[in-house]
């Protein structure tokens, strides 16, 4: 009876978790700074660790100073660092972001010169490439940096003082012109770039009611930002917009709804192209934040308390459509909380508080953080060239899941080829370098991929030999013909594997050489008769090699 009684409180518990969303919980203190820091900010990399960005400060009139970073795998976190690499600077306002292939991307502003910075972590080498300038002497405002599936970054950033939306983006390793989104009065805002690669930026700007309303713009790595628009107009001012995109490719702007009084306001959830949703109540609260999860849940935070004088975040999420009552977690002056979500299915929000000594940083998630190694791609093929067609067999090095299944093997070629499995074989037809590209994906959706080159050789086929013409005068039906039999013979310094056949050429008049017909490398003569004997005909021969070659013409005499 108790065990039939047990069971049915866990199916209960279950059923409650699933109507209502999950639990955010699993506090751990990461890391107690010497010093006052804020705008602690989070992302997940695929393998399920957490990357925390912070800068010291106390207000925003006394705040700034070299951006640090550190990592969170579950049991360690890692020594901080700095990534301005001086101690001297007073940058402000840090994020991080991560890629689907797990670079690192922290972007900061230094607002005394109107700049903007990127550093970015490669996953590959596991090393911080060095500090690059966005822009300088535009904004350095709030930045936010993404990196799409193919590499091409895009960055959002605003000058508040002046009151304009800036974007820029680096296309196939080349930053294109700074964009303006705004066109009256703007600021605040953020990025977001789909699993399409359609990239989706969110800001307020200043309407003719002097209220300041939502907008929203898009782009893509071949067109520029389109024209702005605006979305649903907010009750009084709207505020610090965020914007995340699930897997679904669906945009989601969250804001908050501040009265002109500015005592408190009330955070929205709204979805591009829907109608906006209150998910917090009126309070003291500032900051809204939202993350799209794996399973395209919706996830938002927003900090509690006057901005330089938080006292926590309250924390609420949509899962099955249902909005879920928001949990409280108090701190002492925290100053704007990191919300990011994983591959894994996890969620984790970052949070500083203040103590006598310094400042504790926490983070709390839906499930414990655990680090979870990615795949490794890799290949061997043989040969490593030859002339073509050029046969190669490739075999992929054995990869697995954390469930313990093997991963899925997708291979492409760059002649445009492609295969799947395990072990797979190719042939190239044409000479030149061609690429080998494995990618590999295991049962958590989570991609690696290698690419190899391999030289295919260009075959050097020479002219055909001793090419003689014999032309007969006879009749076809009664009407006169000419025949022209055309005879060569093969050049012995040609190596037969690389000969793929003979072309032969006519021209009539004084027009051009054109290839009327495509014999087999063991053909070595051929006839064609014509009934018109008024136009003049003539003859050439050529080798064709494998890949595409071809050698100098054999004219018939």
């Amino acid at each position: 009876m108790k065990k039939h009684i047990m069971l049915g409180i866990c199916f209960l518990l279950l059923l409650t978790n699933l109507q209502f969303g999950q639990i955010l919980g699993n506090g751990r203190l990461l890391f107690q700074s010497p010093e006052k820091i804020r705008w602690t900010q989070c992302a997940f990399t695929p393998d399920g660790r957490l990357w925390v960005v912070w800068v010291p400060g106390t207000t925003n009139a006394n705040s700034g100073g070299p951006i640090w970073v550190g990592t969170y795998d579950g049991t360690t976190f890692s020594t901080p660092i700095n990534m301005t690499g001086s101690l001297a600077i007073k940058a402000n306002r840090p994020h991080i972001t991560t890629s689907s292939k797990g670079h690192v991307l922290v972007a900061w502003g230094v607002v005394a010169t109107r700049s903007t910075y990127l550093r970015i972590w490669d996953p590959k080498t596991k090393i911080w490439g060095p500090i690059e300038t966005v822009a300088s002497n535009y904004g350095g405002d709030e930045p936010i940096a993404q990196m799409d599936n193919a590499g091409n970054i895009h960055v959002f950033f605003t000058d508040e003082a002046g009151g304009v939306v800036f974007a820029r983006s680096k296309i196939n390793g080349v930053w294109d012109n700074i964009a303006i989104l705004n066109q009256s009065r703007g600021k605040q805002g953020s990025l977001v770039i789909g699993p399409d690669g359609k990239v989706h930026a969110v800001w307020i700007e200043k309407d003719p009611d002097s209220t300041y309303q939502n907008y929203y713009a898009t782009r893509t790595i071949s067109t520029a930002w389109e024209t702005r628009v605006a979305l649903p107009k907010t009750p009084t001012n709207s505020n610090h917009p965020w914007i995340s995109i699930g897997s679904n490719n669906a945009p989601i702007v969250c804001y908050q709804d501040v009265p002109p009084a500015e005592n408190g306001c009330e955070i929205y959830v709204l979805p591009i192209g829907g109608t906006p949703v209150r998910v917090i109540p009126f309070a003291m609260q500032h900051f809204g934040r939202v993350v799209v999860d794996s399973k395209n849940d919706i996830h938002v935070v927003c900090q509690t308390g006057g901005g330089d004088f938080g006292s926590g975040f309250r924390y609420t999420n949509n899962v099955g459509g249902i909005w879920k009552p928001f949990q409280t977690f108090p701190a002492l002056y925290p100053k704007v909380h990191g919300l990011a979500a994983d591959s894994l299915g996890n969620v984790a929000v970052t949070q500083s508080s203040y103590t006598t000594s310094g400042t504790d940083l926490w983070v709390y998630s839906l499930n414990p953080i655990e680090r979870v190694d990615m795949p490794t791609a890799d290949f061997t093929f043989s040969p490593a060239s030859g002339y073509p067609p050029l046969t190669v067999d490739i075999q992929a090095v054995p990869a697995f899941s954390p469930n313990g299944s093997e991963v899925s093997y997708a291979w492409t070629f760059s002649d445009g080829g492609s295969a799947a499995g395990r072990q797979t074989s190719h042939v190239f037809e044409t000479h030149g370098m061609h690429t080998i590209t494995l990618k590999i994906t295991d049962n958590l959706g989570r991609k690696d991929e290698i690419g190899k080159t391999i030289e295919v050789k260009k075959t050097d086929p020479q002219i055909p030999l001793n090419a003689e013409l014999t032309i007969v005068i006879g009749s076809v039906r009664r009407n006169l013909s000419i025949t022209y039999s055309l005879a060569w013979r093969i050049n012995p310094a040609n190596t037969p594997a690389h000969i793929k056949g003979y072309a032969i050429y006519m021209k009539e008049g004084d027009g051009e050489y054109a290839p009327i017909l495509t014999v087999s490398p063991s053909t070595f003569d051929s006839s064609f008769t014509f009934t018109d004997l008024k136009v003049k005909r003539y003859f050439a021969v050529s080798t064709l090699g494998y890949g595409g070659t071809e050698s100098a013409k054999m004219y018939f005499q």
